[in-house]
């Protein structure tokens, strides 16, 4: 019978491999949605020209298969580097070989040692007051920006010219 940690590591892979799969497949039928109808999706063109997703395919097309695996290692860049592969229509078995080592890779990193830190996180969290506080601050925080940024309040605290 497997231990915790095989059982770790084999849901952590499952779960890389479908999320990958999933982002890449979501990823190429909305560009061939596109390039069937000829036309523009104001959203999708959002999408493919911010700077996140020029990041992704910039390295897919410089790095090539390998930046597949090596995205998995990468905070920040994994799912646009998946769904620009998807996007490019990177034919699928090559994406699928490229895909597996990096998941398992990042199944390993997090059954052992990511799910060890988180579990000792959460052990220190419900015994400490003052970790529940910086938590709750942190989260103020970020709230708090997100209200002010969505109100398009500048750091200033001007507001941008009403149109």
């Amino acid at each position: 019978m497997p231990t915790g940690l095989v059982w770790a590591f084999l849901g952590f892979l499952l779960v890389a491999l479908l999320r990958g799969q999933a982002t890449y497949w979501l990823a190429r039928g909305a560009a061939s949605g596109v390039a069937r109808r000829g036309r523009d999706d104001p959203r999708w063109r959002g999408w493919a020209q911010s700077p996140t997703a020029r990041r992704g395919r910039e390295q897919l097309t410089r790095f090539g298969w390998p930046a597949v695996t090596l995205c998995y290692l990468a905070v920040g860049v994994q799912t646009v580097v998946l769904a620009s592969a998807g996007a490019m229509r990177m034919p699928w078995g090559r994406f699928t070989a490229a895909q597996v080592p990096g998941a398992a890779l990042w199944a390993g990193i997090y059954s052992t040692i990511g799910w060890t830190a988180w579990v000792l996180l959460v052990r220190h969290a419900v015994a400490s007051a003052w970790l529940w506080l910086a938590l709750a601050g942190v989260l103020a925080v970020l709230a708090g920006t997100a209200w002010w940024r969505r109100r398009g309040i500048d750091a200033s605290g001007a507001q941008p010219p009403s149109a």
